[in-house]
């Protein structure tokens, strides 16, 4: 675990705020045993804080580029949970199928039946973020209306 405090300051230079910042630092030492450091820039003045050189994350990257392994430091950004894991989308075109063998679920009633069949029948690697979110999202509402069976009032 590991705790990371920022403070970015537009049309301000923060640089002789060390002692505030190294307070803030230090209030996250009890997330966990991981290295520790202050790093400042004056980027976040003058460009946008999360792309001074071009690239998501900047100013994180360069803060933490002499202690990360180039690959993550230059690793493409992606959201967070995400796996990459092609399974993890093949199960999720598994359990939706369940559903789609299920006539009467309730989830048909919220989510549209040849939407669901359409999403099962793509490769999973060509399924998309849009489409890999609907399917999470679709599945995420059919066990809630397993578990929870509320009556449902649509008009």
């Amino acid at each position: 675990m590991c705790g990371i405090t920022g403070w970015v300051g537009f049309g301000r230079d923060l640089r002789t705020e060390r002692p505030s910042l190294e307070a803030m630092t230090e209030t996250m030492a009890c997330r966990g045993p991981d290295d520790r450091g202050t790093w400042m820039s004056p980027h976040a003045v003058k460009r946008p804080v999360q792309a001074f050189d071009g690239r998501e994350k900047s100013l994180l990257r360069a803060a933490t580029r002499d202690l990360l392994p180039q690959s993550v430091v230059d690793r493409v950004k992606s959201p967070y949970p995400s796996t990459q894991d092609p399974r993890y989308v093949a199960n999720l075109q598994h359990n939706a199928r369940e559903y789609l063998s299920d006539p009467g679920h309730p989830v048909f009633d919220l989510v549209d039946r040849a939407w669901l069949a359409e999403q099962v029948k793509e490769h999973g690697t060509q399924l998309g973020r849009v489409g890999r979110m609907g399917l999470e999202r679709t599945l995420d509402l059919a066990l809630w209306l397993d578990m929870y069976k509320p009556s449902l009032k649509l008009t």
